[in-house]
């Protein structure tokens, strides 16, 4: 797992902890994968491509249902750049989603 990967469950894991006991939102990692995070029903999934670090909500079912809630972008300049950063990185997850999510 890459350090950007590792500041992001970090930071998730902290801003869940922090205000979901209020809310009703709880926190548990998959033992299977350490990048998978639940938030009640819903899975994050973080990951890190190329310099992003991207937050994925996968719910149960294909792939074509997951969406990406956030990306984390240390290269962009400007908002069209984040946009473009964020519509490959898509592609990519689409493609390559079984490998990304470990679930091959």
């Amino acid at each position: 797992m890459k350090i950007y990967t590792k500041i992001a469950l970090n930071y998730f894991r902290n801003l869940i902890s922090a205000c979901g006991k209020e809310h009703g939102i709880f926190f548990s990692e998959s033992p299977q994968n350490p990048k998978h995070l639940v938030a009640n029903d819903a899975i994050y999934f973080i990951t890190q491509i190329d310099d992003s670090i991207v937050f994925i909500d996968c719910k149960y079912g294909p792939v074509s249902t997951y969406r990406i809630d956030g990306i984390l972008d240390f290269t962009s300049n400007s908002i069209e750049d984040a946009a473009q950063i964020a519509t490959n990185n898509f592609r990519l997850i689409c493609e390559n989603h079984y490998t990304i999510l470990n679930c091959e």
